[in-house]
């Protein structure tokens, strides 16, 4: 009641968008992910009960971007308050409803779900029932880990969660590496500020420190303490960036390989006039809708194409 009460007095702070999921939405929050057992958690750090309907993942990795879930792929679960539902990414899901394999999810997402560059947005539809996922104010959690090489498109959608406070900074990874066997979010105050701080690593720790720095932009990166970056010359990053492998996204490159070519245009086309492509994966513009407007705007990247794309 309490805060149905303070969302009448401050309406006109709020957004849309929260204050139609209710003002418990972001209590909704990737809490672990097992790398061995290959579950996801989401907890719900509210007071009450959470539906999910209309839900849905935006993932990314280092050569994917966009993967995005069904939109009707989280309907009819429900997160009871203080409970949490677990996503099984190997589909071994037990009998069990708050086990969910992640086939029924539909569409696609950024797999597979290992220690490499990952960045996972959860989204919340709008008034009308629908994720635009260009619309920042729709991310209930934001996500993201690396084990120290390419980054390249893992932080496609960062910069909107950076910008709604759910996440430190771009460059800010989660350090992983090959013997990481999960992560756990160690803030259980339901608070929505956070960054790799904020999580607790398990498995054999790295050899050799953890930390990556770049001694000129050109160079490749390489292991060191913060004292032997700067000592080096270099400039220390701290979060698991392997600055010398990472590049910009090109929205355009369609296939994902890293080259615009004619295949981009061509896997593009296929997508709009068939649906064959990642539900909401035509949504070039991320308004929410797969239009004309989509046509325009990708064609235009395609032939006019943006310095991250050259």
């Amino acid at each position: 009641m309490r805060y149905a009460i303070a969302l009448a007095a401050l309406g006109a702070f709020v957004p849309a968008s929260l204050a139609h999921a209710g003002p418990n939405a972001r209590a909704v929050q990737i809490a672990s992910v097992d790398f061995n057992t290959g579950v996801l958690e989401l907890h719900n750090f509210d007071a009450s009960d959470i539906d999910l309907d209309g839900w849905r993942f935006c993932s990314h990795d280092f050569d994917e971007a966009r993967r995005y879930t069904a939109p009707t792929g989280l309907d009819g679960i429900t997160i009871e308050a203080g409970t949490s539902v677990f996503i099984h990414f190997n589909n071994d899901a037990p009998a069990d409803p708050d086990r969910v394999n992640s086939s029924s999810l539909g569409g696609l997402f950024a797999l597979p779900l290992d220690q490499g560059a990952k960045g996972i947005q959860l989204y919340f539809p709008n008034a009308s029932g629908i994720v635009a996922f260009g619309n920042s104010t729709l991310i209930a959690d934001h996500l993201q880990w690396n084990d120290g090489g390419t980054v390249g498109s893992a932080t496609f959608r960062t910069a909107q969660a950076v910008a709604e406070n759910l996440w430190s900074a771009n460059g800010d990874f989660i350090v992983t590496n090959a013997t990481t066997s999960r992560i756990d979010l160690t803030d259980t105050t339901g608070g929505t500020d956070h960054s790799p701080a904020n999580y607790l690593v398990s498995g054999a720790p790295q050899e050799g420190g953890c930390e990556l720095c770049v001694a000129g932009e050109a160079a490749d990166c390489f292991i060191a303490t913060e004292a032997d970056c700067l000592n080096a010359g270099g400039t220390y990053l701290g979060d698991g960036t392997n600055c010398g492998a990472a590049t910009a996204f090109c929205p355009c490159d369609w296939d994902c390989d890293g080259f615009l070519n004619d295949q981009d245009f061509f896997v593009w086309v296929n997508d709009f006039f068939s649906g064959a492509g990642p539900v909401g994966g035509s949504d070039f513009n991320d308004d929410g809708f797969e239009n004309d407007q989509d046509w325009f705007d990708f064609t235009n990247c395609f032939f006019n194409p943006p310095p991250e794309c050259l």
